[in-house]
């Protein structure tokens, strides 16, 4: 692996090429017009293959996000604001990044995810358990899976789609 990030953390996931099969069978559900127009932000972008994927689906302002800074903007999620005006994006990824993040990042990044996602922005979620993770197993991801769900839900998310280890919301104000 060629990527060193700064915790020691990393996601075996960065190493491919395309892009996530979560987000190719629902883009469906996310690639609108009112959505396309607006920001995206790919957190935890690794290498860019979502970004690079939505871009040539003709979304027009993607802003990937990584603490490696090899590719995109350099942010250390969890800690660093995301570089976003409040309630600017319209798509928000976190492809296999929470449970990389403790908690006190974890609450930092929901409530930042809060404030730059605009009236019917789309948040796309995936997880899964890994050894270098703060979940290291099935049932560790799927509790905190259902933590984090019921968290965003209290606000002003909604559930689009919900699966193991994988969920959408949209956000109505």
């Amino acid at each position: 692996m060629s990527r060193k990030y700064l915790n020691d953390r990393w996601c075996v996931r960065c190493g491919r090429k395309s892009p996530c099969p979560y987000l190719v069978r629902n883009i469906g559900i996310l690639n609108r017009e009112a959505v396309k127009d607006k920001l995206v932000l790919d957190c935890g972008c690794g290498n860019g293959r979502n970004s690079i994927y939505l871009q040539s689906l003709g979304f027009k302002d993607v802003r990937s996000l990584d603490m490696a800074g090899d590719f995109g903007v350099k942010c250390v999620l969890g800690k660093d604001k995301l570089p976003a005006r409040s309630r600017s994006s319209g798509l928000i990824l976190c492809d296999y990044v929470f449970m990389f993040l403790d908690e006190k990042e974890r609450g930092f990044l929901c409530g930042e995810i809060d404030r730059v996602a605009s009236d019917g922005c789309f948040l796309v979620v995936e997880l899964y358990p890994a050894k270098d993770s703060y979940f290291k197993d099935e049932k560790n991801i799927l509790d905190f899976q259902e933590k984090l769900y019921n968290k965003l839900n209290k606000t002003h998310w909604f559930k689009v789609k919900y699966s193991k280890q994988k969920f959408i919301l949209e956000k109505k104000i």
